[in-house]
């Protein structure tokens, strides 16, 4: 997946999912984590929340998980992203 530098900053903060990771030592599907760096050669660093930090390449499948408000007045209402919840603080 290319993803131009100037639109990289959006994906850091963004929650993913692995769905299938082709590697000798992958991380379990279903994992999840943050993306928190982009490089030049246009892997997706992740943080996983099992701790490994193993990268993200283009022949990896992997999804976004959308990152909910837990605030009950707002629940399910809106996405945030880079972390940054619009309009309130609760946000998972």
């Amino acid at each position: 997946m290319y993803i131009p530098k100037g639109d990289r900053e959006l994906f850091v903060g963004r929650r993913v999912r692995c769905v299938l990771m082709k590697d000798k030592t992958p991380v379990p599907r279903g994992t999840e984590g943050t993306i928190y760096h982009i490089d030049d050669a246009d892997t997706i660093h992740v943080k996983w929340d099992n701790g490994s930090t193993l990268g993200l390449v283009g022949e990896d499948i992997w999804e976004f998980v959308e990152n909910k408000c837990r605030n009950p007045l707002f629940r399910d209402c809106h996405l945030f992203y880079n972390n940054k919840c619009k309009g309130c603080p609760s946000y998972f």
